[in-house]
Parts: structure tokens; sequence; C-alpha cells
């Protein structure tokens, strides 16, 4: 019983001394790095607006019926009733905010970086894109929305939840904004081809600027064909009078 009593006694002290070395509660994670850690590698940088580049993916797909389905609040049916409303992943997401805070988190980021001047600029100039882009995906399917520019909106318990609900810009200054920031990004962007054409560069802007100026103008130029397809304050719809501004 004794000879017992020491083994227990010993086995006590023994998981105590591990357990007091051991610091399980204590480690630091290996999936989650602070800003500091991230800004600090540009490998890390890297890794971060490569998950922006894979986040931007846009398109109904032609396979999938109900995919088109995907602005409307009605379902699609075929045949017969169909329940599929859900959004796995999302994979339908049109007003993707959280992406656009993202991008603005990593704009400050990278200008506080350590990064050399030259880097500083092209990493900005892709990050900027890739927000233009997302704006410009959002614009052609649902005319103007609430534009963010920089800004970081955080909510606190207590505060007024107006502060945070931006209204739709108009369709025009939402197109304009998408080809401003173009026309910024193509500054900061290099000419050279990038490894497997999957980055942007200048060309790549200026085609995404060329590209909103068309839609913008055609908009504004053919509006008056389908006048029942505006808002009384221009969140759909762009003044013909514009059109040769694009």
């Amino acid at each position: 019983m004794m000879i017992n009593k020491k083994v227990i006694l010993l086995g006590v002290c023994l998981i105590c001394a591990f357990s007091s070395c051991n610091k399980f509660l204590e480690r630091e994670s290996q999936a989650i790095f602070t800003d500091d850690q991230i800004f600090s590698d540009q490998n890390m940088i890297k890794s971060v607006l490569a998950n922006y580049y894979g986040r931007i993916s846009w398109g109904q797909q032609f396979g999938d019926n109900g995919s088109f389905a995907m602005l409307d609040e009605a379902g699609f049916s075929s045949g017969g009733p169909n329940t599929m409303q859900e959004f796995p992943n999302d994979f339908w997401r049109m007003y993707d905010y959280e992406l656009i805070r993202n991008l603005n988190q990593f704009i400050v980021g990278v200008r506080q970086s350590s990064l050399d001047e030259n880097n500083k600029k092209s990493i900005e100039g892709e990050a900027r894109f890739i927000r233009a882009w997302t704006y410009f995906n959002m614009i052609k399917r649902l005319g103007g929305v609430p534009l963010v520019g920089d800004k970081i909106y955080d909510y606190t318990g207590g505060m007024d939840p107006a502060e945070l609900q931006i209204p739709r810009s108009t369709e025009a200054e939402s197109y304009n904004y998408v080809i401003s920031e173009c026309t910024e990004a193509a500054k900061m962007l290099g000419i050279e081809k990038t490894i497997s054409s999957a980055r942007a560069n200048k060309w790549t802007a200026l085609a995404l600027k060329a590209r909103a100026s068309l839609y913008a103008a055609s908009i504004a130029k053919y509006n008056y064909k389908t006048p029942d397809v505006k808002t009384a304050g221009n969140e759909v719809g762009i003044p013909a009078a514009e059109a040769n501004k694009y």
C-alpha cells in the first residue's frame, strides 16, 4: 500500500513538472500573424496580396442555371419549385465590402511597411487595382454603390450605426471613382509582364479604366432607350450630357 502511494505521488510530481515547463496555454499561434509580422516581411506581404487575387472571381456560371438568379430576389425554376437560396462560401456575394475593407487595411500596412519605395508603390498599385475591379463588378450589375475610399470603419458597442450607413453614390460617381483609381494604379505599376501574366501591371489598370469608361459612356448615351431603368437620385442611370466626358 505504501509503495502504491509513493508511485502515485511520484506520478503527480512528474505531471506537475512537465506541465509547468510546457506552458501549453501560453504557446504562440502558428496560424495567426500580427500586422507587424506581416508588414515586416516581403514574402508575407506577397502572400496576403495573393489571397486578395484569389478572392476576385466574378462571373455567372453557364453550367449552373441557378447563378443567373444571384441578383434577383426570385429563385429560378426548372420544371418545378426550387429551394436553392443558399450561398456556399460566399460564392454569390456581390457586395463584397469585406474584401474592400481588407484591401484598405492592406494599403495602410504597405504604406507603413519597411519595403523600399519602389516595392511599396508597385504592391499598393496592385491592391488599388483589385479594389477598383471589385467596385467595377458591383457597379456594372447594380448601379451606384456606397464608396468608402480609403477609410476603415470600425464598430464599437453603443455607437450610432448611422455612421456606418453609407448611402449609395450615383452611378456616374461610382464609375468616376473606378476610373480615377485605375489612373492612380497605372502610375504605380510597371509595364513588364508578370509571372504567368497573373498579376496586374500598368496595362491591366489602363484596360480596366477603358472598360469602365466605355460602360459609363454607353449608359449615358443610350439610357434614354430604357427610361424606366433609372432612379430619381441617379443611383442608376447617367445623364446623357456626360456621355462625351468618358
